[in-house]
């Protein structure tokens, strides 16, 4: 944008000036004392394998080949009553987790030494948390918080994996912005608000027809977060758009990209599947790696007078690369497996927030 050139008759012509930026208040977490926010946390993710390749004793003879689909809804709706902030962080306040759910649904068919296996396989995912309230209170000296259940009862190891930060804060520019500038936000915050509220203590059952023999154990299903907690070449990036206006609120705009890779270590549920499927036998792991990739745009919207988030939306794609070298020895007789499977779909995340 440039300033419009004066012309006045005996005077000479103004240069022309380009003007600097238009400055925007920087979005900052600064909700009111006494608050209480509702939050809804969305992920929806459908994928399906598109390569299986396993060979024992060096020959796909007696390997299973596998077609599979995989769509998951996993819902976390809570309500934060915040009695006081500070320094850009919530220092004390009371969550109470309304939803925790999750969903999985995967048709298969497994095909092996000439035998058709065909399953719908369903598994639904609780959690003690579900209905239940905790305190956080911010530990200045430590630099975390303190937890506690609100009615003192209950087992406070499962408070240990709760993650605190629902307020999507770590998105944030965490200064002075104005409309076009970009930053970057850590991969690992993303990923946190992807799998929001940390480790969930989900507990599965299943809800379809009866996993075939091995393909591991319902109870060790979980909502897949362990497989992003390693992140290497990750990047998100952030850029402050035009405001906008929702009634009498002027709402900053964030836009963001991201490109995440995460690397896992199977081997010890490699370990356990194998073994819970012979009792006794002798295991030895090369790797057993995984490899995810997320790709995807989103947009974050934020009430720039309230101090707080009211929508994240956000949509991507994803895939995995997963590579297995192992044998196994029992009775006598060595058996060496390796497996690679490659598997791609699309992921969807949307985050609502209420004030009341």
């Amino acid at each position: 944008m440039h300033l419009p050139l004066l012309h006045r008759a005996g005077l000479a012509l103004l240069p022309l000036v380009a003007a600097a930026p238009a400055a925007i208040d920087a979005p900052a977490y600064a909700p009111a004392d006494g608050i209480t926010l509702v939050r809804t946390f969305t992920l929806t993710q459908e994928t399906s394998v598109d390569d299986s390749e396993t060979l024992i004793n060096g020959s796909s003879d007696m390997a299973p080949e596998i077609e599979s689909d995989t769509s998951i809804v996993r819902t976390l709706a809570v309500t934060d009553r915040i009695a006081s902030s500070a320094e850009g962080r919530p220092t004390a306040f009371e969550r109470t987790y309304d939803t925790v759910s999750i969903d999985v649904k995967s048709p298969m068919k497994l095909s092996m030494m000439g035998q058709l296996t065909e399953a719908e396989l369903a598994f639904e995912g609780t959690s003690a948390l579900d209905s239940r309230g905790v305190k956080f209170n911010w530990d200045a000296e430590s630099g975390s918080y303190k937890r506690a259940w609100s009615d003192d009862e209950g087992d406070t190891e499962m408070l240990e994996g709760l993650n605190e930060d629902l307020d999507m804060r770590g998105m944030l520019p965490g200064g002075d912005a104005a409309m076009g500038d970009s930053w970057e936000v850590d991969p690992a915050v993303f990923v946190d608000l992807v799998f929001a509220g940390g480790d969930l203590s989900f507990e599965m059952t299943s809800t379809g027809d009866t996993p075939p023999p091995g393909m591991g154990d319902v109870a060790d299903q979980t909502d897949g977060h362990e497989s992003w907690e390693e992140l290497e070449d990750s990047t998100v990036t952030a850029t402050l758009a035009e405001p906008e206006s929702s009634g009498e609120s002027r709402i900053a705009v964030i836009e963001f990209e991201v490109d995440i890779t995460a690397i896992a270590d199977n081997s010890d549920d490699m370990r356990e599947a194998i073994e819970s499927q012979a009792p006794g036998a002798g295991v030895d792991i090369e790797t057993a790696t995984t490899r995810s990739f997320l790709e995807g745009k989103g947009v974050l919207k934020w009430d720039l007078a309230a101090g707080h988030a009211v929508s994240l939306t956000f949509s991507g794609e994803i895939s995995a690369e997963q590579e297995q070298v192992a044998s196994i020895s029992m009775g006598g007789q060595e058996m060496a497996i390796e497996s690679n499977t490659e598997s791609s779909g699309t992921i969807n995340l949307e985050v609502s927030v209420s004030a009341e």
